[in-house]
């Protein structure tokens, strides 16, 4: 089980890897929310031209500031959670299955979205209102009105509807990440175990970088691609304060395609997760390895 150095190690390591990951990603992920929130169907490319072309250079940043603000934090608990769950879980070898068990995995990885989940909303509400340009309301700004800032923002919706505002969409947020976590995890765990197989390695559960990358990147595709259908729905009712969950699965499956309407922003966001993931899990796990590799070149026994 981890010890408390290792869980202060961790935090550390963790907050790196989302600075990191958030900072090169956040202009697909503006482009995700772009193309989820529109009532026609974009193309990815032909979104990012028409951005690059008719807007500031920055717009693809727009919502970067709290972005960074809320996902040190939050990744933070979300990976050391995940990690101090799967040594608590794997330890009930009778109940669970031991420490490689898929339901040790699934049930950390949703635990550890649970909780970080208290971090990623309000980011969610406050990051997609700035990137789609839009107030408290979910309204466009006006012309020759005063630029929409992070702080402006925060504060018209703590105006208009208290801390719940901050929350908007938080079930809905849970019910789209907890099965995209689970999913992610599963999936990245069933990976790595199949690279050491193959490659194997003096220490059982050490990668080097490209196994990482690797089993990284593509749980993050298989993870973000399944949980698309249930993300466009979060990202409208978290822009358009006034609406519903049903009242936007209603329109959309009747004015906008049907079920094609859901997979709107399906590649920008596998575009977005996929090096999202990739960078700040193969951050934090080797930086973990480096500091077990560390521990073990003074004669400490590693993790």
């Amino acid at each position: 089980m981890p010890t408390e150095p290792d869980t202060l190690s961790n935090l550390a390591f963790s907050s790196a890897a989302a600075l990191v990951a958030r900072s090169a990603t956040h202009p697909f992920d503006t482009l995700k929310t772009r193309i989820q929130f529109s009532t026609q169907r974009t193309s990815l490319l032909g979104l990012a031209a028409r951005v690059v072309r008719t807007e500031p250079a920055t717009a693809l940043f727009r919502g970067l500031g709290v972005t960074l603000l809320f996902s040190v934090p939050g990744t933070a608990v979300y990976l050391t959670t995940y990690d101090e769950l799967k040594q608590r879980l794997g330890a009930r070898a009778g109940v669970l299955g031991g420490r490689d068990s898929l339901w040790v995995h699934a049930l950390s990885g949703a635990g550890a979205e649970a909780v970080s989940g208290l971090f990623w909303t309000p980011m969610e509400v406050l990051k997609t209102k700035m990137q789609m340009g839009f107030g408290a309301q979910g309204q466009a700004a006006a012309a020759g009105s005063q630029p929409l800032t992070t702080a402006r923002l925060a504060h018209d919706i703590f105006q208009a509807a208290g801390l719940r505002g901050f929350y908007r969409g938080y079930v809905l947020s849970q019910a789209v990440f907890i099965p995209y976590t689970m999913v992610y995890f599963v999936t990245y765990e069933r990976l790595k175990r199949t690279w050491a197989a193959v490659w194997p390695t003096p220490a059982r559960d050490d990668l080097p970088f490209a196994g990482y990358l690797t089993c990284a990147s593509a749980s993050g595709a298989v993870a973000g691609a399944v949980s698309n259908v249930l993300d466009v729905v979060k990202t409208r009712v978290q822009v358009s304060s006034n609406r519903s969950a049903l009242d936007v699965v209603a329109h959309m499956w009747r004015h906008e395609g049907g079920a094609l309407a859901f997979t709107k922003g399906m590649l920008a966001r596998i575009m977005w997760v996929t090096p999202s993931m990739a960078i700040s899990v193969t951050v934090y796990e080797l930086l973990k390895d480096w500091r077990d590799r560390s521990r073990g070149s003074r004669g400490s026994p590693p993790q």
